[in-house]
């Protein structure tokens, strides 16, 4: 006569291999391998998570349907959304993910892709910043700002307009600025008391 102590062990040894089964049909994505699963909601959900897998590959949302477990259902969904929303560069595609942490990785994801092109092509602007997933917002508008120093350094030595160069927010860039252009004005004008108005001491 089987114990209870027997009957418990013989039950663990069970779920062993149920487990056992469940991974190599997750990792294999072969739902044969779930018709072995002995407990009714572990064969259950083993199946309905390779259907989940099914809908992922085919890219078709509808394949979802058939799912009664609520989790794998939201991620069989919230998947797709991603992968959609990834593939097209729209954050607004990632509106109907219902998992939160999910939803904000899909615009993230998204919006850091979008910025380091824009930082590669040096097409930044105030607007796109301000359009970007707030942890991207700094670092795209101290790309911005560095760009628009650059724009300015180069057009006020072009012009040779030191006025402009008080425009430029960080004191390194601005001297720069303001020393190149009395630097072009001393070597125009050979005057060597222009160069004393000069704060870097290699160019004087």
């Amino acid at each position: 006569k089987e114990t209870y102590s027997d009957k418990k062990i013989s039950e663990q040894k069970q779920l062993e291999q149920d487990t056992i089964f469940y991974n190599r049909a997750i990792s294999e994505k072969n739902i044969a391998f779930c018709q072995k699963i002995v407990d009714p909601l572990t064969k259950k959900n083993c199946e309905e998570m390779i259907q989940a897998m099914i809908a992922q590959e085919q890219d078709d949302v509808t394949l979802c349907a058939p799912i009664t477990n609520i989790a794998i259902l939201t991620q069989c969904k919230d998947r797709l959304a991603l992968k959609w929303a990834q593939a097209k560069w729209d954050t607004t595609l990632c509106a109907p993910i219902t998992d939160t942490g999910s939803q904000a990785y899909c615009r993230e994801s998204i919006d850091e892709v979008k910025l380091r092109i824009a930082l590669e092509n040096n097409t930044t602007t105030p607007e796109f910043c301000q359009s970007l997933e707030e942890i991207f917002r700094d670092k795209c508008s101290a790309s911005l700002a560095q760009k628009l120093t650059q724009e300015t350094t180069t057009n006020s030595i072009r012009k040779g307009d030191s006025g402009s160069c008080d425009l430029i927010p960080l004191e390194s860039e601005r001297a720069l600025c303001l020393d190149t252009i009395a630097l072009r004005k001393a070597m125009t004008q050979w005057d060597t008391n222009i160069c004393n108005t000069i704060s870097q001491e290699d160019k004087k």
